[in-house]
């Protein structure tokens, strides 16, 4: 297990995957945004649409 640590640490694995995780939040809030500049400004939000407006700390 050491050795696996070890190797982890020298390729930066962890480096790799922490960007990664990085960049895919940035592609779902970018989404989140264009798919609710798309809809009607009539739209009347849904109780999902306030909770991921909580959840992504929009007001």
């Amino acid at each position: 297990m050491d050795a696996l640590l070890e190797l982890v640490e020298v390729t930066g694995v962890a480096d790799a995957v922490a960007d990664f995780g990085k960049h895919l939040v940035e592609v779902a809030l970018l989404f989140i945004q264009l798919s609710l500049q798309a809809r009607p400004r009539r739209y009347a939000a849904t109780s999902h649409d306030l909770w991921l407006f909580r959840t992504i700390g929009l007001r």
